[in-house]
C-alpha cells in the first residue's frame, strides 16, 4: 500500500475522517466521505469481514435506521456501515454498487438459505447492489407502525459474496449477519468505479 494518514474532526453529532496520501515530501487529499468515520488497512481489527484481505475499508456513519418511506435513504437511528475502497496509480477508487434485479440473484445457488434467513426475520428486499469485487448488498425493510399519519419502517441489510458461482452470507466479527441502516450505490463523490457487465451471477 501507498502511506496514508487520517485526520479527525469532532462535531455533535459525526466525526468525520479524511485520508490523506503522502507522495516523497508532499501530501493531498485521498478520501473525503462526508459521515465517514474510520478507515482500516487492517481488517481484523475492522467491524467487516477478514474474507477480503486486499479491500479497504470505510465505516460510514449515518441516520437511516428507520425511514416513514422505502423510497427514502434518511431517517432516523444513528448507523455504521462499511464501505469497500481500493487502490490506483492515482489513489483511492470505490467499488460502486450497481443494482441487481431480484431475477437474476434467484438465479444463484445459495439463495434459497438467504432467502430463508430474511424471510424468518420477517424482512422484504427492497433492492439489490453488486459491486466488482463481489460483495453483494441487500438492502430490506420492515413495517414497524401505520396509522392514518404516519408510517415507520426499520432499514437493515445483508451482505453477501458471490464466490465460485455460490452465494456466501457475511457476517461481521460479531458473527452478525445483519446490519442497520440502508446502502447506497456509492458514498464517495467522484471516486467511484461500477461494474461493466449487468449482472454478477454466472
Amino acid at each position: 500500500y501507498n502511506n496514508y494518514f487520517q485526520i479527525s474532526n469532532s462535531f455533535t453529532s459525526v466525526a468525520p475522517v479524511t485520508i490523506w496520501q503522502v507522495i516523497g515530501k508532499t501530501c493531498d487529499t485521498a478520501l473525503e466521505i462526508e459521515g465517514l468515520e474510520s478507515f482500516s488497512f487492517d481488517l481484523t481489527q475492522s467491524t467487516t469481514y477478514p474474507y477480503f484481505s486486499e479491500t479497504l475499508i470505510a465505516d460510514a456513519s449515518d441516520y437511516d435506521g428507520t425511514v416513514n418511506s422505502i423510497s427514502e435513504t434518511t431517517g432516523f437511528g444513528h448507523t455504521f456501515k462499511p464501505y469497500f475502497f481500493y487502490e490506483t496509480p492515482d489513489g483511492i477508487a470505490e467499488y460502486g454498487g450497481k443494482e441487481l434485479p431480484l431475477s437474476e440473484l434467484e438465479k444463484a445457488e445459495g439463495y434459497d438459505k438467504v432467502k430463508s434467513i430474511i424471510d424468518e426475520e420477517g424482512y422484504s428486499i427492497n433492492n439489490i447492489y453488486f459491486r466488482e469485487n463481489g460483495i453483494i448488498n441487500i438492502n430490506l425493510y420492515k413495517k414497524e407502525s401505520s396509522d392514518a399519519e404516519y408510517t415507520e419502517y426499520s432499514c437493515s441489510y445483508i451482505n453477501l459474496a458471490y464466490v465460485n458461482g455460490r452465494l456466501e452470507m457475511l457476517s461481521d466479527i460479531d458473527g452478525n449477519y445483519f446490519g442497520e441502516g440502508i446502502y447506497l450505490s456509492s458514498k464517495s463523490t467522484g471516486l467511484a468505479t461500477f461494474p461493466s457487465q449487468d449482472s454478477i451471477i454466472e
